[in-house]
């Protein structure tokens, strides 16, 4: 199976590199694939080959899913399904260049999937020597930086930026639109990140091997500078992007083998569990389908700026609530290994993080919108933190409260551009809102036990089984009817045939639950199946109505 995985790692790069050559609107050269205009066409264009390499990775991945019996087996399926699905809306709908990012971050994903499965699954594995206490850390943020670095190039391909500084120094001493800044961003920070892997190829071990990301990176820099001055050499281009990747997979797999060597969480790993990166994920999603579905568009530097602020405003809350919650995240075994009840961490030091990434992000949320959405990121702050927070240890009524912060993300961005609360935005409020409200209920049956023992109240305990499960179908109705009506003089067939088609299936997972016996351990695996269905569902629904807007 190792092969498999070792395969699929090597296809998704080659994707990346053909998908480096297509501008924006290439995929419209065959609107009918695999025919072309009604024709067969025995013209390999680089939009057909990566077509035909985007098939043969949703073929592996499927074979690999179905054999290997991995708990992560099937996730380079659904990335690589999830990516092509994106892919054939940016071509269909003509969406804009940001789509792009996410079609490029999914196949980097499958990337980093693929190592860790074929890493989990090779017997034999070379060892550092020695490596540094902090080396994880340095891997870890070196990953994130390249990855952003990366996302920067293909923005500034897509938006046709990467010409606009031929000659560098004149450009420097220019007027800076927003290409330029673009452009000159990328410039410097790819000179930072060479000097950052200078630096941690010597934290990293005594090893010459540590030095090879670095080596990558000198790569990737020489190539891009090269291809400033050798304009149109498409294979520099894709040498360029294809170093990144390197970086990035040789980088996860030195940390890959150094966690199995000494698996303590290094801080910048117990910064993420502290400030719940996973969560903080989808609530960037959210705000950011909530900027696109306003009426008007934000400048892109501002759009930037207020994601940013209000994703560390979630990041403070999460950490405060983390520091609140220590003694309860004791007593339950997924939270445990959080860095505040395993004491790897100390509470002064989680409340300094706390205090400097909430401020910061009140300020970048301020000066990138306005004071509305400023005040509804406060607000969030305070339900989260002062009433859910300790409500959940005396009622379950706090449910409903803890929905109200978590669905303001969206609707955050969508006052971050029109500074006014109305329209959509309240629909994605609303929305969210209902989302909630059997997405955790599904929690609060398959971690039963957790809650029980950390002492906090939920409707399972106080109402039982039975009323829980109803509670899910029930407001899973709710939500699936709740999402026809936004666009409802929308005279689109397409879109309700979509939406019936998504939010049916979504539904017929909640209503599975009826036919199963209304016992704790009969219905734990129906509500993680469907708290799973939640989280795929969610940027799906909010993303047809992005696209049908």
């Amino acid at each position: 199976m190792k092969f498999i995985y070792l395969t699929i790692g090597i296809l998704s790069l080659l994707l990346i590199g053909v998908g480096s050559l297509l501008k924006t609107q290439t995929g419209l050269i065959c609107t009918d694939w695999p025919i072309c205009y009604a024709k067969v066409s025995t013209h390999f264009s680089y939009e057909q080959i990566h077509r035909y390499l985007a098939l043969a990775l949703i073929f592996l991945s499927l074979i690999a899913g179905l054999k290997s019996k991995h708990r992560l087996s099937w996730l380079p399926f659904i990335i690589i399904v999830f990516q092509a699905l994106i892919g054939g809306l940016v071509f269909y709908f003509k969406l804009a260049t940001l789509f792009t990012l996410f079609h490029l971050a999914a196949a980097y994903g499958v990337l980093f999937v693929c190592l860790k499965l074929y890493f989990e699954l090779s017997s034999q594995l070379f060892k550092f020597e020695s490596f540094s206490r902090h080396s994880k850390d340095f891997l870890c943020l070196g990953i994130v930086f390249v990855m952003i670095q990366s996302l920067l190039g293909a923005l500034l391909s897509k938006a046709g930026a990467s010409e606009v500084c031929y000659e560098f120094w004149t450009c420097l001493r220019g007027e800076w639109d927003a290409r330029v800044l673009l452009n000159l961003s990328h410039k410097f920070f790819g000179f930072f990140i060479g000097i950052y892997y200078f630096f941690v190829s010597f934290k990293v071990s005594s090893q010459r091997l540590s030095f090879l990301p670095f080596i990558f990176v000198v790569f990737q820099i020489f190539s891009g500078v090269l291809g400033q001055y050798v304009l149109g050499n498409q294979g520099l281009k894709v040498f360029h992007l294809l170093n990144s990747a390197a970086v990035m997979g040789i980088s996860y797999y030195f940390f890959l083998v150094q966690k199995k060597d000494d698996p303590t969480p290094g801080f910048l790993e117990d910064f993420f569990l502290l400030t719940k990166l996973r969560l903080v994920a989808l609530v960037a999603i959210t705000v950011l389908i909530g900027v696109l579905m306003a009426p008007f568009k934000l400048p892109f530097l501002y759009l930037v700026i207020t994601s940013f602020g209000i994703v560390l405003l979630g990041m403070g809350a999460c950490a405060y609530n983390c520091i609140l919650e220590k003694d309860i995240d004791l007593l339950m075994e997924r939270t445990r290994q959080r860095p505040l009840p395993a004491k790897r961490m100390r509470v002064g030091t989680a409340h300094i993080i706390s205090f400097m990434i909430t401020s910061l992000g009140v300020t970048l949320t301020y000066w990138g919108s306005n004071l509305l959405t400023v005040i509804l990121g406060l607000i969030a702050l305070g339900l989260y933190l002062f009433l859910y927070t300790p409500l959940k240890a005396r009622t379950p009524f706090a449910l409903y409260i803890g929905a109200i912060p978590g669905a303001l993300p969206p609707l955050m961005g969508w006052t971050a551009v029109t500074n006014s609360i109305n329209g959509l935005g309240l629909f994605l409020f609303l929305f969210l809102v209902l989302w909630q409200l059997p997405h955790f209920m599904s929690i609060a049956i398959y971690r039963y036990e957790d809650y029980l023992n950390a002492g906090l109240k939920t409707y399972v305990q106080t109402h039982g089984i039975r009323y829980a499960r109803n509670f899910i179908i029930l407001f899973t109705g709710i939500m699936t009817l709740f999402s026809f009506f936004v666009l409802i003089d929308k005279e689109d067939a397409l879109y309700y045939l979509v939406i019936l088609l998504l939010n049916g299936l979504f539904f017929g997972i909640s209503l599975r639950g009826l036919f199963l016996p209304t016992s704790i351990e009969k219905l734990s695996h129906w509500a993680r199946i469907y708290f799973l269905a939640t989280i795929i569902y969610l940027p799906l629904q909010l993303g047809m109505v992005l696209i049908f807007k």
